[in-house]
């Protein structure tokens, strides 16, 4: 059966890859109880004016980084999912989501003032242009990584159902957690996880026991999938600000 993609590339995980408790991520926990607000950032949606751009991993890496931004340092921004597409080489069908994550490690994030979805997109080629960006988008990009170091790191690495859910309520104290899901088959307000994955989303949050709480890319937007649902990746994110600022090359905001 072919399967549609929504934008996810299964990954490739190799032993020097960060896991959630190798001790290489901070691990102070930042929301005790896993349970992140659904409106902390906006919802934003990756299929619009008729264009769907695969870029699920880049919808919710910049979302993610949104979050911790506003609770952990009350630092309100909106990143550009086109241009974070973009400099991870994002293209249909999709992309890996530590590529992505590794390219906001490196690069930075753009305001999404900067390059935004918007209507005057006709294709999914005018989404990923312009390649490369102009310059002044790298340095936007760049700058903020003079304040803010952005990592990631995998939840878990196989294992059982019950380990990996463990694994996931931990990380959630940390940050929200990217998860590779089947989308979308609905059943009595619960989507199912039928088939192998083909979309990047976030989990913020769960009732133990029940169901796990999704911040999708899709509308409807916060969706259910229920407790003892396999999943086969997940991340979680970090953001520490710097403790001494790195001498700027180029002139730009940040």
């Amino acid at each position: 059966m072919n399967q549609k993609h929504f934008g996810f590339i299964e990954p490739r995980i190799v032993p020097e890859d960060y896991v959630l408790g190798g001790g290489k991520l901070p691990t102070k926990v930042i929301c005790d109880d896993g349970q992140w607000p659904e409106l902390l950032v906006s919802h934003e949606q990756q299929n619009l004016f008729n264009i769907e751009t695969y870029n699920c991993t880049g919808f919710f890496t910049t979302t993610a980084y949104e979050m911790l931004l506003k609770y952990q340092h009350r630092d309100e921004r909106n990143f550009s999912d086109r241009a974070l597409g973009i400099m991870a080489g994002t293209t249909p069908p999709g992309n890996t989501p530590n590529k992505v994550a590794h390219t906001a490690h490196k690069q930075g994030l753009i305001p999404e003032s900067l390059l935004p979805f918007d209507a005057h997109l006709t294709f999914v080629s005018d989404y990923f242009s312009p390649n490369p960006l102009p310059q002044p988008l790298y340095d936007a990009g760049l700058a903020l990584l003079d304040k803010y170091e952005l990592g990631y790191e995998w939840t878990f690495i196989g294992g059982g159902i019950k380990e990996k859910n463990e694994k996931m309520i931990e990380a959630l104290r940390y940050s929200p957690i990217g998860i590779s899901v089947f989308g979308w088959t609905e059943k009595d307000g619960m989507y199912i996880q039928e088939s192998p994955p083909n979309h990047w989303t976030g989990c913020i949050g769960y009732v133990k026991g029940q169901y796990w709480i999704i911040k999708d890319s899709y509308p409807p937007f916060v969706k259910r999938i229920p407790w003892g649902s396999d999943f086969a990746f997940s991340m979680r994110y970090s953001i520490g600000v710097k403790t001494a600022s790195p001498k700027k090359w180029y002139s730009f905001f940040g």
